[in-house]
């Protein structure tokens, strides 16, 4: 029914429209190890804004990046029983499917400590995925079949590559910053004594602190990340 509407000539850029700019430019966010922001224009209740590397104070947000050097040495595959729905298949992560746990096995080539193999991980999917701008319901097997898409395919296909190899993995979705602007983004978070982010798509381990984490979960939870659009608001103190 769309299609058949009169056009009005306008071309519309939807990852453009839907950027939150901010007036401080944030410098060489890789290198930092700290930022505070200001939120507003929505509900912050409604969001996961605190808890692990995040610290909500009023309308307030600290975002400290993780130090790997702290991190514990784990053993995969990790049997905690805790955690066992973040190591199970689901509809969008076939981890336990031949072909991922195939492709786990070869990426890893032995390696059993978790960091380590979360990071060649990393490493592979970043490589092998082409970063192209996709439209679709993302599946790790699809994308492994196509090879490309967008932090959304970088996701599902990193997190069911962790699962398949015992490391506990789930999908976050927030905002990050990029060139001026916030824009919406999916990224993944692994257990490894503390819940630690990483980027399989900007290739950051742990992800930088512009990472803003609003939401986890499958497709039908991040449906949620639509409250935001048009109504976040962002300062950089």
């Amino acid at each position: 029914e769309a299609k058949n509407l009169p056009s009005r000539g306008v071309s519309l850029d939807f990852i453009a429209q839907t950027a939150i700019p901010v007036a401080t430019p944030i410098e060489d966010a890789g290198a930092k190890k700290a930022i505070r922001l200001k939120l507003g224009g929505i509900h912050l209740a409604n969001f996961q804004l605190s808890g692990g590397r995040q610290r909500l104070d009023g309308d307030r947000l600290e975002i400290r990046r993780e130090e790997l050097k702290q991190v514990g040495a784990y053993k995969i595959p990790i049997k905690e029983a805790r955690l066992q729905s973040y190591l199970q298949p689901t509809a969008f992560l076939q981890s336990n499917d031949p072909r991922i746990r195939a492709l786990s096995r070869q990426i890893l080539h032995g390696e059993t400590n978790a960091l380590r193999a979360a990071l060649k991980i990393k490493n592979w999917v970043y490589k092998e995925i082409a970063k192209e701008p996709t439209v679709s319901i993302p599946n790790a097997l699809e994308v492994l079949r196509t090879k490309r898409g967008d932090c959304n395919e970088h996701t599902v296909l990193f997190n069911a590559l962790a699962r398949a190899a015992g490391i506990p993995a789930k999908t976050v979705v927030g905002v990050v910053y990029l060139r001026g602007a916030f824009y919406y983004h999916a990224w993944s978070e692994i257990w490894l004594g503390d819940w630690v982010s990483i980027d399989s798509v900007l290739d950051q381990f742990p992800a930088d602190v512009t990472h803003i984490k609003f939401l986890e979960g499958d497709i039908d939870r991040q449906i949620d990340i639509l409250q935001l659009i048009g109504n976040l608001k962002i300062e950089v103190l």
